[in-house]
This record gives structure tokens, C-alpha cells and sequence, in this order.
């Protein structure tokens, strides 16, 4: 987790010295994820070596219809 971290922290600073407004945003976007994977990495598992995410849930809620 830790090298993942590292990885996205050096994109976001290769995207913050970009002169492309976007890609400097974008880079400021990966640096807050960045900081705040690194301050949840102490308060969890450590000895995770893979992750996998296969499929994203979402749940909609309506005040008319309820839940969706």
C-alpha cells in the first residue's frame, strides 16, 4: 500500500508542474487522495498485499420512491 501511495504522490506532483491547467488541477485532486491514503494507512491493516475491486454497488435514495 505504501509503494501505491508513493506512486500516486509522484504522478500528482509530475501533474502539478504540468502548464496544462487541467492536469495541474487533476495532479492537486491526487495529491489530497495521496495525503489521505497515507493517514488512513497507520488506523488499518498493513499486511494487505492485493486488492481487488470487481464491481461498484450504489444505493439511490428518492423521497418519492423510496429506496432504489
Amino acid at each position: 500500500m505504501k509503494t501505491l501511495i508513493n506512486s500516486i504522490y509522484l504522478l500528482s506532483m509530475y501533474y502539478m508542474n504540468s502548464n496544462n491547467i487541467t492536469m495541474h488541477k487533476f495532479g492537486i485532486e491526487n495529491n489530497y487522495i495521496s495525503m489521505a491514503m497515507n493517514s488512513m494507512l497507520s488506523k488499518t491493516n498493513n499486511t494487505v498485499k492485493s486488492m481487488n475491486i470487481s464491481e461498484t454497488n450504489a444505493m439511490v435514495i428518492d423521497l418519492n420512491w423510496g429506496c432504489i
